[in-house]
């Protein structure tokens, strides 16, 4: 699956995806989603940013169901 990359890259997209997947359960909630992975919430917008994925986080808080 990752043959070819190197160690740094495979971890970076694993990141990235373990993010977005909690974002994603959390509806961008970013304490939420922050709790979920096991991070403080300002180390989860940390790594957003570092991702470039400030509006995906965005997207996701928007588009989360009615209460």
């Amino acid at each position: 699956m990752y043959e070819g990359y190197s160690l740094l890259e495979v971890l970076k997209r694993t990141e990235i995806r373990h993010i977005k997947a909690a974002l994603k359960q959390s509806h961008g909630v970013k304490a939420l989603a922050a709790k979920k992975l096991g991070i403080k919430r300002t180390t989860l917008i940390e790594k957003l940013r570092r991702h470039g994925l400030v509006l995906f986080a965005e997207k996701v808080y928007a588009n989360r169901p009615a209460v």
